[in-house]
C-alpha cells in the first residue's frame, strides 16, 4: 500500500472515531458530571483529527519544499 492510500485511510479511521466519540457523547447523561466529562471526552476524542490534519499538512508542506530545494 502506497503512502496515499494508507494516509486516506487513516484520515477515513479517524473521522469514524470523532463520529463515534460525538454518538456516545450526545448518549450521555444530562446532569453536570456527566457534561463536564463529556465536554473532556469530547474535546480528546474528535482532537485527534485535527492533530492528524495539521501532521499531514506539514508532511506534503516537507515533501514539496524539501523535493523543490534538490531539483535547484
Amino acid at each position: 500500500m502506497n503512502t496515499l492510500n494508507h494516509a486516506k485511510q487513516l484520515q477515513g479511521r479517524t473521522k469514524a472515531f470523532a463520529v463515534r466519540i460525538i454518538k456516545a457523547f450526545a448518549r450521555l447523561p444530562k446532569d453536570e458530571a456527566a457534561r463536564i466529562i463529556g465536554r473532556q471526552f469530547l474535546r480528546s476524542g474528535t482532537s485527534l483529527g485535527a492533530e492528524l490534519s495539521i501532521c499531514m499538512q506539514g508532511v506534503v508542506y516537507r515533501r514539496f519544499y524539501f523535493g523543490n530545494q534538490r531539483c535547484r
